[in-house]
Formats: C-alpha cells, sequence, structure tokens
C-alpha cells in the first residue's frame, strides 16, 4: 500500500478489560509522502508522549534515546535566562509493552543534587541497562556552568529502579565548559562533550571526555583519555564536541564552528563557520589512545553550514547534519540544511568517503534540514523542526531516506512525516530517533495548552516494510 497523498487518522481506544485497540484510517494529515519522493515505507502514527504532569517550558522531547524496549526523553527545562525558579531538568524512561507497539512511562530521572538551571535531559543516551544524563549548565562549587553528567543503572536500588549510579565529571573543571552538552555510550565506555572548554588560549576549542566502567563494580567509572583536535587544527570557538556518536570502537565528533581551506578548492578559500567532523578509533595508534583517523568535510560547504551540529552512526555509516540556520546579520542567506551520508571503505581501507548529500523534497530556506539525524541500517531518518507545513510557521517535519532507493547505492527519500494535531511553533523534528519498526520525533515546543506552553511531546510512528498494520495491543 503505498502512502502518496494518503491521510490517516489514528485513535487510542481504551475498552474495557484493559484492551487498547490503535485504529488507522485514511482522511487526516498525518503522514504523507513528500512531493516528488520516491515510493517506499507504509509508516503510520500510534502515539504521543507527554510528561505525566506537564510542566510549563519543560522541552519534553528536547533529546531522545532508544535501545531495545526502553526509551529515555530529555525534559532539560531550557530557558535563556536562569533564575531561581527554573527546574533543574528531568529525563524520562519508557517501555515498550512486550509483544506490542505502545510505549508505557516507567520512571522520571532526576539529578539527586539538582540545582536550578541545570539544564538536565539537555543530552541522553542508553546502552542497555545503563542510560546517561548530561546537565550542561550545572554548577560544580564555585565554577558555574561547568557541567556534569549523570549514570543510571536499571538495578540500581532495586529491580527495574533505575537509580543513579554515579556523577561524571571533568577531572578538571572550569566555568562555562558546558560539560555534558552531548554524551554517547557504547558498551563499557562513555564519550561526553564539553564544547565550550577552553584549550590553551583558544577560548571554547572544545574537548571530549572518555570514561571507562569498572570491570568489578558496574557503578564505578574512571576518566580515561581526553580528546582533543591537533593544534595545528584546532581554534578558538570550533565548539569541538557538540555532537557526539559512538560505535562499537569508532567515535565520530562534531565541530560545527571551524572554517576551513577544502584541499579540493583550487582557490584555496577558507571558508568561515563550515563546521567539521572527526572520527577517531578507540585502539589508533595504540590501545585506548582514540587517534584521529579522518577529519571529514562538506565538499560544497559555505559560510554558516553548521556541519557537525549533529551526528550518528550506525556500522560503517555515518549521517552528518548541515542545517544551516543562517541570520540577516551574515553574507549569504540561509538555506533548507542538509545531511551527509559517508561510508567506510568507499575510498580504501578504514577510509571514510562522501556517498550522498540528503535534502528535503520542497524544502525551504531556513527549514534547518539536518538539525536531527539517526542512522538505522538502510534507513536515514531526518529532522527539519523549523519547516512551515499549510500556514503553519515553523511546525516542523521528518524525513525518511532508504538506500537504493531511486538507484544502487542512492539514498532516496521516501517519507515525510509530520504531526497529526501540529500547530505554529512546535518544532517537530527537533530530535529524531528510530530502532526496529518504531519511528520516534521529538517536538520540545509543543503546547499542552495556552496556560501551559512549551511543555514538548515525542510523537511514535511505526513502519513494516510496505505494509499497513491494526494493530491489536494488550496492556
Amino acid at each position: 500500500m503505498g502512502i502518496a497523498r494518503t491521510m490517516i487518522l489514528w485513535a487510542l481506544l481504551a475498552l474495557a478489560g484493559g484492551l487498547l485497540i490503535a485504529l488507522y484510517l485514511p482522511g487526516s494529515g498525518a503522514s504523507a509522502q513528500a512531493p516528488g519522493a520516491v515510493s517506499g515505507q507504509a509508516i503510520v502514527p500510534l502515539q504521543k508522549l507527554e510528561e505525566p504532569i506537564p510542566q510549563a517550558q519543560a522541552k519534553f522531547g528536547w533529546s531522545l534515546a532508544l535501545d531495545g524496549d526502553y526509551l529515555v526523553v530529555g525534559a532539560p527545562h531550557y530557558t535563556a535566562t536562569c533564575t531561581p525558579d527554573v527546574p533543574s531538568g528531568s529525563a524520562y524512561i519508557f517501555r515498550r509493552v512486550p509483544g506490542s507497539t505502545i510505549w508505557t512511562s516507567v520512571k522520571r530521572l532526576s539529578a539527586g543534587d539538582d540545582q536550578p538551571c541545570d539544564w538536565f535531559g539537555y543530552a541522553v543516551a542508553i546502552d542497555g541497562d545503563t542510560v546517561v544524563v548530561g546537565a550542561p549548565r550545572s554548577d560544580l562549587s564555585d565554577r558555574q556552568d561547568a557541567g556534569a553528567v549523570y549514570v543510571f543503572r536499571r538495578d540500581k536500588g532495586g529491580s527495574n529502579n533505575w537509580g543513579q549510579a554515579t556523577k561524571l565529571t571533568a577531572t578538571q573543571p572550569y566555568t562555562a565548559d558546558r560539560f555534558g552538552t552531548a554524551v554517547t555510550i557504547a558498551g563499557d565506555v562513555i564519550a561526553v562533550g564539553a564544547p565550550r572548554a577552553n584549550v590553551g588560549s583558544r577560548l571554547d576549542a572544545g574537548l571530549v571526555y572518555i570514561f571507562y566502567r569498572d570491570l568489578i563494580n558496574p557503578d564505578q567509572w574512571a576518566q580515561g583519555k581526553v580528546i582533543s583536535v591537533s593544534t595545528s587544527d584546532r581554534a578558538a570557538y570550533d565548539r569541538f564536541g557538540s555532537s557526539l556518536a559512538l560505535n562499537n570502537e569508532t567515535l565520530v565528533v562534531g565541530a560545527p564552528q571551524p572554517g576551513y581551506v577544502h584541499p579540493k578548492d583550487p582557490n584555496q578559500n577558507v571558508r568561515p563557520k563550515t563546521g567539521v567532523a572527526y572520527v577517531f578509533e578507540r585502539n589508533q595508534p595504540g590501545e585506548n589512545q582514540w587517534g584521529q583517523m579522518q577529519k571529514l568535510v562538506a565538499p560544497d560547504g559555505i559560510e554558516n553550514d553548521q556541519f557537525g551540529a549533529c551526528i550518528h552512526i550506525a556500522g560503517d555509516t555515518i549521517a552528518v547534519g548541515a542545517h544551516q540556520p543562517g541570520s540577516s546579520s551574515w553574507s549569504i542567506p540561509p538555506g533548507p540544511g542538509a545531511a551527509y551520508v559517508f561510508e567506510r571503505n568507499l575510498g580504501g581501507d578504514d577510509q571514510w568517503e562522501q556517498r550522498a548529500k540528503l535534502s528535503a523534497a520542497g524544502g525551504a530556506p531556513g527549514d534547518h534540514f539536518g538539525f536531527a539525524n539517526y542512522v538505522l541500517g538502510d534507513t536515514i531518518f531526518v529532522g527539519a523542526y523549523l519547516v512551515d507545513e499549510g500556514g503553519k510557521v515553523d511546525q516542523g517535519a521528518a524525513y525518511v531516506f532508504e538506500r537504493n532507493a531511486g538507484g544502487n547505492s542512492a539514498w532516496g527519500q521516501t517519507a515525510q512525516l509530520r504531526a497529526h494535531d501540529g500547530k505554529a511553533e512546535d518544532g517537530f523534528g527537533f530530535a529524531v530517533a528510530a530502532q526496529g519498526n518504531a519511528l520516534l520525533v521529538g517536538a520540545p515546543y509543543v503546547n499542552r495548552s495556552a496556560s501551559i506552553p512549551n511543555t514538548g511531546a515525542v510523537y511514535v510512528f511505526i513502519t513494516d516494510g510496505h505494509a499497513v498494520h491494526l494493530p491489536v495491543i494488550s496492556r
């Protein structure tokens, strides 16, 4: 069943005896294929997740992390101005009901030593029984906004309790480092970005910290190497560590602010604030050395692209967002944004080369396409949280691309997702995640009501090849 021009109405009916039936019928705008897209998966909206107790300005859906049957949603209470009445932030764990496609709330996480304006939940990550939550504006003694990261373990404090196991900080924290702006975990390794850390005399050059889990005590993590770019490549305000992605023993780090001279540019022109991504390997050139293997750039990058502001890696595929925010003060008008796909071994053994540049069909300037992205096998999921939809400014959208759609090894757009109840300035597509047949989209600026603004929401979609299912789920 194709999804072109198909409009989907979803309803969740709670029936006597605890049965929940999800019904999808043609008729209302929830998910549709964009003009010019390649015919692909059937995707239907299933559920809208919100805070159990809504809080104004919570920004629920700011960050997402998904592993197996567990979902982590960040609600950092992000505000530009910090006052004593601003909450520290939260993160929520949801669990998929076994054998179903429905997610239920399990627990609200908070820091054991929370303070106002910590931005707890700004970044989240999960791997198996371990959840990592960044709080980049956490104060450490007199070091304001030095930042901290909290680690939770599922059976800490009891079965499925998700108790706080430890708190991670930099060995030498400094004011305004924003340690915890980005976090990622794979197995017994956690990487933490501190993009505003000073490196020598270079302000906001940025650092990445590696932590290892103790093999005997799973609640103990020790700091390992502190990663930075080479001295010759380092500059002030690079913001190295703004985004992170870790897969097995490969770490990719985004630095969205640097300018660079592309090696294939015959004029050797510096392209300011285009952005860079770096690839590191754990055991290069020696055990746990995390040596830099490659520097990724956009061959067609232009000023203020912010390439590297969002990164995801899975297997031999890396997706790097360049969402091109634009500003009236910049010399080049904003574009709609793009996501670049790199594949390992494409240009030689262990070499990463660009395979494709993704863009949205019908994209418009200022969409922020590529602000969020996620790689899942032969699918790449991209968020564009400032897309205008039907006269609704900045409602947002998310896009699905599939490998080999439209040609061998090509990445073709197969779907555009929208919120069934979307409104202006929802920011749908601010965060995305995917696993199995689930696609999740964060919309942190959704209003629960006029009196409770910016509470946020997460939308759950399901896909199953080219067929739409009408699931019957037991609670």
